[in-house]
């Protein structure tokens, strides 16, 4: 699941979605309120050119439009990381994982610029 929500909605989301763990940049310095796993990874891991174009090799596509996903950054900044995570986790391409699936989220408040990203 490839989801965007706004800052003040990440701790909300997280006790809906209840991750097993949470992937972070190692500058933030993260207040998730939930008792659970949760890694640093390097800063490099969620940056979005390189995402995308992971993303795209481990899906043998030319964009991450046919998912609904091309205008989603922090989302696909965080898919990525997650996937160079669990490539490194795991030794190698992950073959089984074969597309994203978007989820939306209608703003509860005035401030409809996504913050945060979750990928479940």
């Amino acid at each position: 699941m490839l989801l965007e929500v706004p800052a003040e909605q990440i701790s909300a989301t997280l006790e809906r979605i209840r991750p097993a763990e949470i992937l972070y940049p190692e500058s933030w310095t993260p207040n998730f309120g939930l008792d659970v796993a949760s890694t640093r990874q390097p800063d490099w891991y969620f940056e979005f050119d390189s995402a995308r174009r992971l993303l795209c090799e481990q899906f043998e596509v030319a964009s991450l439009a046919g998912f609904g996903a091309e205008g989603l950054k922090p989302a696909i900044a965080a898919a990525g990381a997650l996937l160079q995570y669990a490539q490194a986790t795991q030794a190698g391409k992950l073959t089984h994982l074969r597309g994203l699936t978007v989820e939306i989220e209608v703003p509860t408040s005035a401030s409809t610029s996504p913050r945060g990203a979750i990928l479940n």
